[in-house]
Parts: structure tokens; C-alpha cells; sequence
């Protein structure tokens, strides 16, 4: 039974080989419907039992027949849940044919959606008009419209299509302008440019001729400066061959003659900033004009006034003569005389 049963299997695959088409499906369930109801049938051949006694089959109620009957339904059931537990050859085959249809659905629809988001407006295909006049679209149920789509689908179509001669006339147009835009804006930003480096170079001038200007007028009250102080350093010669130089001129009363006056002095020989010095003090009172001092101081401290500094240059016929008190015989003497007092 075993061996009948294996050999219409193996008939029956290889009948179903190859049927893997869209109706292959349908076929494969039918056939296998049938191969059951045919084992089911030699099933129940199979357990009528053969007689022993002369060709006469044993009835059901003998106790042997029975024990044989459910040992048998035993190893059949034991058998059943191997199967039940293990899917056949032809289970697995139909499983097969659906997982490849559905994996053939989802990338018909994943070319589709890539497709639609390609393009920017989808376009209803209309498939021909029937003989009623009406025309059918692509999304109607009609098997020849999913033909028509995936012709229309082809890459032909979705290669980009050649701009006409008025539409590069047009963009070349459009260029044109923009280039025009863009030098307008270059001209003007480097007019500005040059406008604003214009008006630094003015603001840079201005400044110059000012700071000019302002140096020559600097300079000229240094000159008018340096040529009072040499007015002011010229000495001036008095009688006996007294000369004197204010170098800084006093604003206290001046002094009167016959009236005591007290004085800081320093003698030099040879002159008033180099020389050595041969004698000096910080405070000498005298009265002017009673020759209690030598001559050139007399004659040289006549319109002084406190608080200003004098320098006078004594001659020998003013001073001591010949005399020599460390300037040499028949020397000049260099006197600085500061006034400080003046009694009323």
C-alpha cells in the first residue's frame, strides 16, 4: 500500500512540475483534493480483512478482528500526527507559489509609487473606447488597462525631454538679463566704493593742510620767542664799562637810592654759566649809591625790582683794577644778582 501510495505522489509531482503560472495555483489545490479522496478511498479497501475460512470474510464483532482493527487505527494515528506535524512536499510547494506572488505584488507596487514620485502630475492613462462609445481608464478593472500602463511605464518615456528653439530662446533671454543685473550692481557698489575713498582722500587733505597750518603757526611764535629772549640777552652797557641782562624781570618795588636792599649773588670769571666760581651768598644787605660796594654794582642795580634776577659783567675800572682775587689781573668779573629785598 505504502509503495502504490509513493508512486502516485511522485506521478503527481511530476505533473504539477512547471506549473508555476498565475492559474498554477488553483490546479495544484484541485489535484491534491483529489489525490485525498483517493487515498481515503484505498484506505478503506485496505482494512476490510481476508477470510481464512474457505474464502468467507470474518465479521466485525470477532475479538481478533477487533484487537487488529484497533492496532491498526493506532499506528494510523500515530502516523497522522507525524504528518500533521511535518507539512508534505505539495504544502510546501503551495506555499511556495504564494510567498513568490506576493513578493511579485510588492514590487509592482514599489515601481509604481517611484514612478508616481518621479513625475510632478500623474497622468490618467484612458484605454480605447469600447463598441458602446464609452472609454475605460487605467484604474477601471479591465485586464488589457495594466498592459497599456506598463507599455506607456517604459524607460523611453522617462527620458527627459529636448527643450524647444523658443525655449532656449527664451532661457538665453533670461541669462542675458540676469549678466545685465549683476553688472549694473558691480558698476554701482564700485562707484560707491570709489565715491567713499574720494571723500577719505578729501577728509585725509583737509587734516594735512590743517596739522600744516598748525606748525607754521607754532613755529613762528617760537621764532617770535626766541627773538624776544635774545632782545632780552643782549647786554646793555652802562658808564665805566658796566653791561647787565635781566633774564628775569622782577615785579616788587624797585629799588631807591641811599635805600638798603638785600641780595643772593655768585661771581665767575670768565662767564656767567662755565666759569668758576670765585665768591657767592644767599643774603648781602647794602645801601645802593654810598659805596659800600664797588662801583659796577652801584651803577648796574639802578631800576631793578625785587624778585627779578640780573646778570651784570664788571670791567677792572668798575671792579677791583688790577687787583687779582682769582680771575687773573685785569680781569672781567661775571656777577648773578637776585633781589630780594628792598627796605622802604
Amino acid at each position: 500500500m505504502g509503495r502504490r501510495n509513493r508512486s502516485k505522489k511522485d506521478s503527481w509531482e511530476d505533473d504539477n512540475s512547471g506549473e508555476e503560472d498565475d492559474y498554477g495555483l488553483e490546479r495544484a489545490e484541485k489535484k491534491w483534493l483529489m489525490h485525498r479522496q483517493e487515498s481515503k478511498r484505498q484506505k478503506t479497501e485496505d482494512n476490510e480483512v481476508p477470510s481464512t475460512d474457505g474464502g468467507k470474510s470474518k465479521s466485525a464483532n470477532d475479538p481478533i478482528v477487533q484487537q487488529d482493527k484497533s492496532k491498526d487505527d493506532e499506528s494510523r494515528q500515530h502516523n497522522s500526527t507525524k504528518k500533521d506535524d511535518a507539512n508534505t512536499p505539495e504544502e510546501d510547494k503551495v506555499e511556495r507559489l504564494k510567498l513568490k506572488k506576493q513578493r511579485q505584488k510588492e514590487k509592482q507596487r514599489e515601481k509604481k509609487a517611484q514612478r508616481q514620485a518621479k513625475r510632478q502630475k500623474p497622468e490618467v492613462h484612458e484605454a480605447p473606447s469600447t463598441g458602446d462609445g464609452k472609454s475605460k481608464s487605467a484604474n477601471e478593472t479591465d485586464p488589457i488597462a495594466p498592459q497599456d500602463k506598463s507599455k506607456d511605464e517604459s524607460p523611453q518615456n522617462n527620458i527627459p525631454k529636448k527643450n524647444t528653439p523658443e525655449e532656449d530662446k527664451i532661457e538665453r533671454m533670461k541669462l542675458k538679463k540676469q549678466r545685465q543685473k549683476e553688472r549694473q550692481r558691480e558698476k554701482k557698489a564700485e562707484a560707491a566704493s570709489a565715491a567713499e575713498a574720494k571723500k577719505q582722500r578729501r577728509v585725509e587733505s583737509e587734516k594735512t593742510l590743517k596739522n600744516k597750518q598748525k606748525q607754521e603757526r607754532e613755529k613762528k611764535a617760537k621764532m617770535k620767542e626766541q627773538q624776544t629772549q635774545q632782545a632780552r640777552l643782549q647786554f646793555k652797557t652802562l658808564g665805566k664799562g658796566v653791561k647787565y641782562q635781566d633774564s628775569v624781570i622782577g615785579k616788587g618795588p624797585t629799588v631807591q637810592h641811599r635805600k638798603k636792599v638785600i641780595v643772593s649773588y655768585t661771581l665767575r670769571s670768565k662767564s656767567h654759566t662755565t666759569g668758576k666760581i670765585l665768591d657767592s651768598s644767599n643774603s648781602f644787605g647794602f645801601r645802593l649809591g654810598k659805596s659800600e660796594v664797588i662801583k659796577g654794582w652801584d651803577i648796574g642795580l639802578q631800576d631793578m625790582r625785587v624778585g627779578g634776577t640780573r646778570l651784570l659783567v664788571v670791567a677792572p675800572s668798575a671792579g677791583y683794577g688790577n687787583k687779582d682775587v682769582g680771575a687773573g689781573q685785569g680781569a672781567d668779573l661775571y656777577f648773578q644778582i637776585e633781589l630780594l629785598h628792598v627796605a622802604p
